[in-house]
């Protein structure tokens, strides 16, 4: 292959023309055909065979290709097939030139994705220049074409999945509707039918009376658990959903669940434990009604769909990461893998034979789900499969004796906007609801030479980092609700932050105890957009190490260098 040669002109961008021909006098009378034309600037690169030009493929993209159609070591049309694989999608424009005029051989060049073709004898300076011209525009227009198509396939895939999506909430809709109707008939139909028979003195004895009056009693509770969970959902979606956080002890909690729930396991000749933390004195910060209402739905579940075996509550304190599980495990019918993912939005069921014989109308799960996110917890949901029972697991903060209750919290302004430590030092922003623990990242930041300011809940955090842009934040994932929120948890924060021109450049590293929880959110972003995080328990070393590589990473002043002390995360 001969070396790359020049030729001056004054436009701009030169073209770059692959000259594929093994005669030196025809590849020097392309050059002074086109070097001549119009002013335009040419680079040059000469290939005396088929091997020596898709060499040159290999490692450029040449703007137009002046290819023979008889060369030494193949034909033109074995070339053009041998690009095609080469370069595939990514089209080169060729003309096809030679010294014999062959009808076929140019109907063949044309269909082998050539974009001219001409006989050497009648080639001209102005046919030369006007076919280089006229194949870079077509396969300029197919590359907008192609592109387009693309573009329209994409489309018209988000269209199909937008309408796959319509089509599956206005099935789940009406299946909603259809299950209402019925949850709502039944109650009302006992309740009318039986007081009518007692109105009518149809009772045969005092004893059947009180069982009419007893069957009306229990389906007008059912009746109000319908209303309420309707009521419930659109409390939520208005964000009109108040809690009333305090000290709930577990062993009580379970206690009244297990009285309100064991004749139902005993009517099915299941079996039903609750086990508390051992100790019984593990609080946490919750509001009492919600996280009841919570376990009810969730044993109720369990004990719908589990005929043999057992439902089996328990509480695990994980201390070191500021949160109790509460897993709730029965042996039942199981769920599918591909509608596990579903099972928390709002009127899914696993299917409709399901619905028909269990009854219910699709809202638990979904109520369940945002109650655990409005008091600073997740939930997850693992079944192995159809007939292999389910796992409910959610999370609860731990409560601690002295934590900031209250106003504190539910204040827009929040209570830390008041910076700490050296205000001279580089500022970092501690998001994180649980008193002992930011109190001992704020102490952790002033030694490592930083000041700090903090924020109670995922508002807040987005708030103070936009007012007071620090250098970097800490964020946990679990974070106190206010009433009416915007955001709820870290991650909905991360998102916000990582939108906002303000400060989408201010670095982010997770400290929190849901590792498991938020490896999954991650996998929805790229690595390059990916936060930091460390988990709980971690040392000192590694939160300055963090904290001081999201100073330099960011746009803001880097903090001081860290230090080796090592101190043990309580």
């Amino acid at each position: 292959m001969n070396s790359l040669t020049g030729m001056v002109a004054t436009t701009n961008k030169p073209l770059r023309i692959l000259v594929v021909d093994h005669c030196p006098e025809d590849r020097e009378m392309y050059r002074r055909l086109l070097g001549r034309h119009d002013g335009q600037q040419y680079i040059f690169w000469d290939a005396p065979t088929a091997a020596d030009a898709l060499q040159v493929c290999r490692h450029e993209q040449p703007d137009c290709i002046l290819l023979d159609y008889l060369l030494p070591d193949i034909d033109g049309l074995q070339f053009l097939v041998e690009l095609a694989d080469l370069k595939g999608e990514d089209l080169i424009p060729v003309v096809v030139i030679t010294g014999h005029g062959n009808e076929w051989v140019a109907a063949q060049a044309i269909k082998s994705g050539a974009q001219d073709y001409f006989v050497k004898d009648s080639l001209t300076q102005e046919l030369l220049c006007g076919a280089v011209r006229n194949a870079i525009q077509k396969v300029s227009l197919l590359r907008m074409i192609e592109d387009q198509r693309r573009e329209l396939a994409r489309a018209n895939d988000e269209l199909l999945s937008v309408n796959r999506n319509l089509t599956d909430i206005s099935r789940l809709k009406s299946e909603f509707l259809a299950n209402a109707s019925h949850e709502l008939r039944t109650p009302l139909n006992s309740i009318l039918g039986f007081l009518r028979l007692v109105l009518d003195g149809m009772c045969d004895s005092a004893e059947e009376e009180r069982d009419f009056i007893q069957t009306s009693f229990d389906s007008a509770r059912s009746l109000l658990e319908l209303i309420n969970n309707l009521l419930d959902i659109s409390k939520m979606e208005a964000g009109k959903m108040t809690l009333d956080l305090e000290a709930v002890n577990l062993e009580k909690l379970f206690n009244d669940v297990y009285l309100l729930t064991h004749v139902q396991a005993q009517e099915k000749s299941v079996t039903l434990e609750f086990h508390a933390p051992e100790d019984g004195a593990t609080s946490v910060r919750a509001d009492y009604g919600k996280l009841k209402q919570i376990l009810l739905n969730l044993v109720g579940n369990a004990l719908k769909f589990t005929d043999m075996g057992g439902i089996t509550v328990r509480a695990i304190p994980v201390v070191e990461r500021g949160f109790v599980t509460i897993d709730v495990v029965d042996t039942g019918v199981g769920i599918r893998p591909e509608i596990q993912g579903k099972l928390f939005g709002k009127f899914v069921q696993g299917d409709g034979s399901a619905t028909r014989k269990h009854g219910g109308t699709g809202l638990g799960l979904t109520i369940t789900k945002n109650l655990v996110e409005l008091m600073g917890g997740v939930i997850q949901l693992e079944s192995e499969g159809v007939g292999k029972g389910t796992r409910v697991s959610f999370t609860v903060p731990i409560y601690r004796e002295d934590e900031e209750q209250g106003a504190d919290w539910r204040q827009v302004a929040g209570q830390g906007t008041a910076v700490k430590g050296d205000p001279s030092q580089p500022l970092v922003l501690i998001a994180e609801d649980d008193l002992h623990f930011r109190k001992m990242l704020e102490d952790l930041a002033h030694q490592a030479g930083f000041s700090t300011v903090y924020a109670l809940t995922a508002d807040d955090a987005v708030m103070l980092a936009r007012k007071m842009k620090p250098v970097a934040i800490t964020l946990d994932h679990a974070l106190l609700v206010p009433e009416h929120p915007v955001l709820t948890d870290g991650w909905d924060a991360y998102a916000a932050l990582k939108t906002d021109a303000n400060t989408a450049g201010i670095p982010v590293i997770f400290i929190t105890g849901y590792d498991a929880y938020l490896e999954d959110r991650l996998q929805e972003i790229s690595p390059i957009e990916a936060p930091r995080f460390i988990s709980k328990p971690f040392t000192w070393e590694e939160f300055t190490e963090a904290l001081n590589e999201a100073a330099e990473s960011g746009s803001t002043p880097q903090g001081p260098e860290k230090t080796g002390r090592t101190a043990q995360s309580p």
